[in-house]
């Protein structure tokens, strides 16, 4: 211990811990490790953040094939003069408003392609995360299996140790 350690061989340690096995330190199966894996990793966040974001694309094609109405104004006020008399000026004031609209009748089919291609994209980005989550479920169930396996041979050895102090009795 003391070389894997890198301590001098000549050192005195005190270990503090016993190599008791206590159960209560295991998750237990039926807790819900699943949630927290996925809720733990950040490429599962990603993944729920881009599915999100191509529902909100889809969304966004969608309404290009709409109507739009726009409203610009302006409103100003100048003047000129050869001298700083700024209370001697005569300040005219200007102005305009103007509605535009933007109605889209035919545009070759592209609108269509751009709303099928962001549907494409939230189906990829969907199952993706879809087995993201399956692959996330699959490393938790193995994990409790590996802890119930070192829980089985805990239990075993314990066995053995007993029929051994038995046998040594």
């Amino acid at each position: 211990l003391k070389r894997t350690m890198g301590l001098d061989e000549r050192e005195e340690i005190d270990l503090q811990d016993s190599l008791r096995y206590d159960d209560a330190l295991f998750i237990s199966p039926g807790s819900d490790a699943f949630l927290d894996a996925v809720q733990s990793r950040p490429e599962v966040r990603r993944l729920e953040l881009v599915e999100q974001l191509n529902r909100e694309q889809i969304v966004l094609q969608v309404a290009e094939k709409q109507p739009k109405l726009a409203a610009i104004g302006l409103v100003q006020s100048q003047s000129q003069a050869n001298n700083f008399r700024l209370g001697d000026y005569q300040w005219p004031v200007s102005s305009y408003l103007g509605l535009q609209l933007n109605v889209p009748i035919f545009s070759g089919f592209r609108m269509n392609s751009r709303i099928q291609q962001a549907q494409i994209s939230h189906k990829q980005s969907e199952t993706q995360l879809i087995n993201l989550k399956e692959v996330v479920r699959a490393q938790v169930k193995i994990s409790l299996a590996n802890v119930q396996e070192a829980r089985l041979r805990i239990q075993t050895q314990q066995q053995t140790i007993a029929v051994a102090e038995l046998g040594y009795r």
